[in-house]
């Protein structure tokens, strides 16, 4: 026996399994990304006052010195290489420059990510330390082991990402609401998306009596009986009142599987309300056999598409509307 509501559960829960896993991931990674610290940074009255322990800083230098030597980063962006010596401590700093950097920055404030030493700074070390006719070590030792990094601060990157996550996990929840629903208020799954949820209670009630009689066609999940078309697919249990079909075409689609070259055939319902209400992932001869049990049904429902026919379903619903 065919039973809607119980097919109606089965997807509900097989459709609740992906959601459910987002909204365990989203908040996971609103928690691991540093989104209060960057949005937020520690507030450094003096750049000397860095340390490594410091992840995103909003400091300020009394004077920050030119080393000669940029870096290019994404989009054309240049950055310049700064430092700053406050009695036995030199810490440099990365931050953007014009065409022709100043020498010396006064008095500058600026935000940025306090970075482990890289391969590029370090490409740099050595070659001011060969400007200043210093070894390479004495000038490393001389430096403290980290970057203020002006570039590797993006809020607007971790911006976009929060409100991205925030979304998903707003779409996610909304949808394991949904399916839950779905599963213990099987009434409420939205079976004719043109209905109300009150008319689709009647819808399924009506609906499974026709099945219960057993004078219906099948077409593997489909079921044509005597008013409605009824679809009990893996993934959406969907019912259709014949009386509200003007229009009943296939349209082909290539498929997206390597492995097939054969193409899926849609179902399209032109519905007395102006909607278009499509059946998707049908074989050729599925969607045939359906179109031609629909025409053997009582309806006058216009069959297959061509120019001429839909021109006629565009005037019936004219006609509906002027009704």
């Amino acid at each position: 026996m065919v039973d809607i509501i119980f097919n109606i559960k089965k997807v509900c829960k097989r459709k609740l399994i992906f959601p459910l896993i987002i909204t365990v991931i989203m908040p996971a990674i609103l928690f691991l990304c540093p989104f209060y610290n960057i949005f937020h940074p520690d507030v450094i009255d003096n750049i000397s006052d860095v340390d490594a322990g410091h992840k995103y800083v909003s400091v300020h230098a009394d004077r920050l010195y030119y080393t000669g030597y940029n870096l290019n980063k994404s989009f054309g962006r240049e950055y310049g290489y700064y430092y700053s010596i406050d009695e036995d401590k030199c810490i440099f700093a990365i931050v953007p420059v014009s065409d022709t950097p100043a020498k010396i920055l006064k008095d500058y404030d600026f935000k940025a990510k306090v970075i482990k030493r890289n391969r590029p700074f370090k490409k740099m070390l050595s070659a001011f330390a060969n400007d200043l006719n210093w070894n390479i070590n004495d000038l490393s030792g001389f430096s403290e082991d980290f970057v203020v990094s002006s570039p590797d601060y993006s809020p607007k990157l971790y911006m976009a990402i929060m409100w991205i996550t925030l979304f998903i996990l707003f779409v996610s929840i909304k949808k394991v609401i949904s399916e839950i629903m779905g599963i213990f208020v099987p009434y409420f799954y939205p079976v004719c998306t043109f209905l109300g949820k009150k008319e689709q209670k009647a819808l399924i009630d009506n609906a499974q009596s026709e099945l219960l009689s057993e004078n219906y066609l099948q077409i593997n999940s489909m079921y044509i009986t005597e008013n409605y078309f009824i679809d009990i697919d893996k993934s959406y249990v969907s019912i259709i009142p014949l009386k509200d079909i003007i229009w009943c075409y296939r349209v082909g689609e290539l498929r997206l599987n390597p492995n097939s070259t054969s193409p899926d055939y849609s179902l399209c319902f032109a519905i007395k309300s102006g909607s278009v209400i499509t059946d998707r992932h049908k074989t050729s001869d599925e969607a045939l056999e359906l179109l031609n049990a629909i025409r053997a049904t009582e309806y006058d429902i216009i069959i297959g598409h061509s120019e001429s026919k839909q021109k006629e379903a565009k005037e019936r619903l004219k006609v509906l509307r002027n009704n």
